[in-house]
């Protein structure tokens, strides 16, 4: 073990300085084990502050250490969304009284570690023999830091204090954000601390893979025991990020929403643009007419090609990129971009603001147009609400029209945000704008969100691509869209609930009063909501954006938040309930612990709902809940998924 350095030993904080405080400067959407480890955190009696954007937002990190400081915390916990990890481990850094001590993780898209080993290092043992080792610097996403580093480097640093600032540091956030990284290790090693990691400690990258140590060396294989080979030092360390080979770093894209805030009363505001070139006016002044003949009330921005540039795919790209400009100058929430070739529904306006897609802000790209050459390309379709969701891929019969995913860029509404990414990314790839703007949804794994009916119809003049015959298969020019009855899926809420799941919740909440232990960001508490007779929706963690949500979707009057200890929560409720859904973190303890509270609040012969069940990945649940139904009788009354519903 590491030897501490004096300066810590002699830093000596008063008893009654409350102890430890959990940072998490990220508010992205974060993987299900980060979630329930740091709910299982907040039981614990650890106070969590946590930032809002997706994004840490410059200066960020250097005001949640500075607020800590001021509010007398000994120890400061920080953690990034994207690194699960076991709470045990929380108290192995805690009891190792260190400075700086950190836990080692892989990047994401990369073959190395966000750490940085001495010079001179040439192999580092992780797992059952790791070790506590000196680092250069490292990653920050599961890391203890000591108050007397911060109140170093703040008498260093002037006020207010930089403890994290990297001047000059550019790239993808991720990049960004070690960076930072680097720079406070920095600034640690001059105020006379050590920064160590533990590499007996497992973590593990969590976005579309599970990455851990053994992928720095791209070998899947996992082990207790693991060693990695440092590169020489004329070869970039490891955690350096490395380039692909167009030159673009290499970390995969942030998730493109942020969590979810109150909805200003402007909201939804839609700007309107028609993207154009000389030789097709007359195809424009019918567009335009068509658009003077709907419910729209303004006139549109006309984007007009310079007349210099030649008609190509390549021009065409760049001038719809002018018209994603113009969207982001003017700061709408929406951009409405319609080719110049289209006729447009009478009740536009009225149809996408009636759309709950648009007004409760589910959706980033919106298509309004799909060609009648795509054949079944719905993965789903919600008539009542207006809208359906595209296959994620998709293959046509013609070869030369073969398209990777669906197409149909005629009417297309995009959110702000995309609108940004799209931006960021748009010389990035070639061909035109339709595989370009796909191209970003996919980066972004943005779902391909349609109105249904077609509120666009193509009607070409001319083409100057030689593109074959293509017509909506349903557009109606009158179409006026009425929200109907039925489940509304929680579109765009984070968390993995299945619509099926979502739709069985509802059905048996129908005329209900529920209680929901684990209301994390709010999927199933909405979907409940829109049925039940009332909601108690009772979590640890904090409940702000699942409560947003309920107020989007209209149900608010019949919800009641609880923020606490769930079995506490339980103790203190008045009446019983009729359903019962547990969403607690999936261990034994916690299981058979919310069973039973959940059991002194039940009607006799109510329905228990439980997640989880029977998932592989969390064989507890089936364990623990099917003993309780030997036992007592419970016999299950549907499944959905990995939701099991059963009547005591």
């Amino acid at each position: 073990m590491l030897e501490k350095t004096s300066k810590f030993n002699e830093s000596i904080v008063p008893p009654f300085v409350p102890s430890c405080v959990v940072l998490v400067p990220s508010g992205a959407v974060a993987c299900r084990p980060f979630e329930d480890a740091l709910a299982d955190l907040a039981r614990r009696g650890y106070p969590v502050r946590r930032g809002r954007e997706s994004v840490p937002p410059p200066g960020l990190r250097n005001r949640l250490a500075a607020d800590a400081l001021t509010a007398g915390f000994a120890e400061f916990l920080w953690l990034d969304p994207t690194v699960a990890f076991h709470p045990a481990d929380v108290e192995r850094l805690r009891a190792a009284n260190l400075p700086v001590l950190c836990g080692v993780y892989p990047w994401s898209g990369r073959p190395s570690l966000v750490c940085e080993f001495p010079q001179g290092t040439t192999g580092v043992r992780f797992g059952r023999h790791g070790s506590q080792t000196q680092v250069t610097w490292c990653g920050l996403g599961f890391a203890l830091v000591r108050r007397a580093v911060f109140e170093a480097i703040a008498t260093s640093t002037g006020t207010p204090p930089k403890f994290f600032d990297a001047p000059g540091s550019t790239g993808d956030p991720a990049t960004v954000l070690a960076a930072e990284d680097a720079a406070f290790c920095l600034r640690v090693h001059a105020a006379g601390f050590e920064v160590v990691a533990d590499t007996s400690i497992r973590l593990w990258r969590v976005g579309a893979a599970k990455l851990g140590w053994e992928d720095a060396c791209g070998d899947r294989e996992r082990h207790a025991d693991f060693s990695i080979r440092i590169q020489t030092a004329d070869a970039p360390p490891v955690g350096a990020p490395t380039d692909r080979s167009d030159g673009q770093p290499a970390s995969p894209n942030p998730p493109i929403r942020p969590p979810s805030v109150a909805l200003s009363v402007e909201f939804p505001r839609v700007c309107l643009s028609v993207v154009t070139y000389p030789a097709n006016a007359a195809s424009l002044e019918k567009t335009l007419a068509s658009i003077r003949a709907s419910d729209w009330a303004t006139e549109p921005l006309i984007v007009m090609q310079p007349a210099e540039w030649p008609t190509s795919r390549e021009s065409g790209a760049r001038n719809y990129k002018r018209a994603l400009e113009a969207a982001a100058t003017d700061g709408c929430d929406f951009a409405l971009i319609l080719e110049d070739d289209v006729r447009v529904n009478r009740h536009l306006r009225h149809n996408l603001l009636a759309n709950p897609l648009i007004r409760r802000d589910q959706c980033d790209y919106l298509g309004l147009f799909l060609p009648d050459l795509i054949a079944d390309p719905w993965e789903r379709r919600e008539a009542h609400l207006g809208y359906r969701l595209a296959r994620p891929r998709y293959s046509g019969s013609s070869v030369r029209w073969t398209r990777n995913r669906v197409w149909g860029t005629q009417g297309l509404l995009l959110s702000r945000r995309l609108v940004l990414a799209a931006l960021q990314r748009w010389d990035r790839f070639p061909d035109g704008h339709d595989t370009r703007l796909l191209s970003v949804c996919a980066a972004f794994k943005v779902p391909l969100w349609y109105t249904q009916p077609c509120l666009v119809e193509h009607a070409p003049c001319v083409s100057a691509f030689e593109t074959p015959d293509a017509y909506a298969p349903d557009f109606d020019l009158e179409f006026c869209l009425t929200v109907g009855d039925g489940f509304q899926p929680p579109e765009a809420i984070p968390g993995e609930l299945t619509v099926e799941e979502g739709e069985l919740l509802w059905r048996m909440a129908t005329g209900r009063d529920v209680l929901v232990l684990g209301t994390a960001y709010g999927q199933t508490t909405v979907c409940m909501a829109q049925s039940a007779r009332r909601v108690v929706s009772a979590d640890a963690a904090d409940q702000s954006e699942a409560m947003e949500w309920v107020h989007r979707f209209g149900v608010a009057n019949q919800v009641e938040f609880r923020q606490g200890n769930e079995s506490a929560v339980c103790r203190g409720l008045g009446g019983r309930f009729g359903l019962v859904l547990l969403d607690t973190p999936h261990d034994a303890v916690t299981i058979e612990r919310d069973v039973a509270a959940a059991l002194r609040v039940l009607k006799p012969g109510g329905l228990l709902a439980f997640r989880a069940y029977p998932d592989p990945v969390w064989p507890d649940v089936r364990r623990v809940v099917d003993a309780h139904a030997s036992r007592l009788g419970w016999r299950r009354l549907a499944q959905e998924g990995f939701l099991g519903v059963f009547r005591t």
